[in-house]
């Protein structure tokens, strides 16, 4: 598993000459550099550097144990660029107060079945050639029907096409299994079976600490627009903000719902005490027990 298979040659193949192809267009390199230019921004450059340094962090203490070893370098690159990465933004934009459960959830389904099951057993070059711009294509049709009722018949022949493809895929993989069960139960196999849902649990501290810091640096900077306020009426709504979320991550959604609360509209003392009231009426609404010391009495 340490060399490139048909499917990620096949994938490189269609990428580069997708690339290549939409470089032509002036428009495309100037949206290009747009991107290029909005990812090095401070707030998307910093969490992602340390996420960075969180991954090479936990890869040396997986080699420490005995765990990790250079034949897995390519399935840990694949697991930050297809389930880090997409589990980090999806944990930052999730809007709900349960997003930690949801992340480790959405992280292990696309850890097992993508990274491991799917990409051990390949079709041939020119059969994954084929098969990739093939159900590429149909996934696109079948999520752009979505959009209008009137696209429904597309969207439910697009869905049966994935249905097909899926029990190709599948069957396809339950031969090779079938034919390699020996191997399957190898030590090095079975350690890089687990290698990706081992580097999701242990990702979980690092998004835990994403939510919390996305949380609370969105709270910062409604707090810093809206009315004018002064630099000592920020850092009481700042205390108090800390003093009743602490690391909360629901208590933190809550903080950053504009209906419980419009932190944007503080103008003194008083509208700090009436944002702590809403608080602290949602926490009794919601009937918990999620208290910090005197925010949840």
């Amino acid at each position: 598993m340490g060399y490139l298979d048909n499917r990620e040659i096949a994938s490189i193949i269609w990428l580069t000459l997708f690339v290549a192809f939409s470089m032509r267009s002036e428009s495309v390199r100037k949206a290009m550099l747009g991107l290029i230019n909005s990812f090095c921004k401070r707030n998307i450059i910093v969490p992602f550097g340390l996420m960075v340094f969180y991954f090479g962090l936990m890869i040396v203490v997986l080699h420490y144990i005995g765990y990790w070893n250079f034949v897995m370098f390519k399935d840990s690159i694949l697991w930050f660029g297809l389930t880090g990465v997409p589990t980090a933004v999806n944990a930052i934009t999730n809007e709900e107060s349960g997003v930690l459960r949801s992340t480790f959830t959405r992280a292990l389904k696309l850890t097992i079945l993508y990274e491991f099951l799917v990409n051990f057993y390949t079709f041939s070059l020119a059969g994954e050639l084929v098969l990739i711009p093939l159900v590429s294509l149909v996934t696109m049709l079948e999520i752009y029907s979505r959009k209008d009722t009137k696209y429904e018949a597309v969207g439910k022949l697009m869905a049966g096409f994935q249905f097909i493809f899926g029990l190709i895929l599948l069957g396809h993989l339950a031969l090779n299994v079938f034919r390699s069960y020996k191997y399957l139960w190898g030590v090095g196999v079975l350690k890089a079976f687990f290698l990706g849902p081992v580097l999701t649990t242990s990702f979980m501290p690092f998004f835990y600490g994403l939510i919390v810091y996305s949380c609370y640096n969105s709270l910062f900077v409604r707090l810093n627009i809206g009315y004018g306020k002064s630099d000592q009426l920020k850092k009481l709504a700042k205390r108090h903000l800390f003093r009743y979320c602490l690391l909360s991550i629901p208590r933190l959604k809550r903080a950053n719902n504009m209906g419980v609360y419009n932190i944007m509209q503080i103008r003194d003392e008083a509208d700090v005490q009436r944002m702590v009231e809403a608080y602290k009426g949602t926490s009794v609404k919601h009937g918990r027990n999620l208290s910090g010391g005197d925010y949840g009495r």
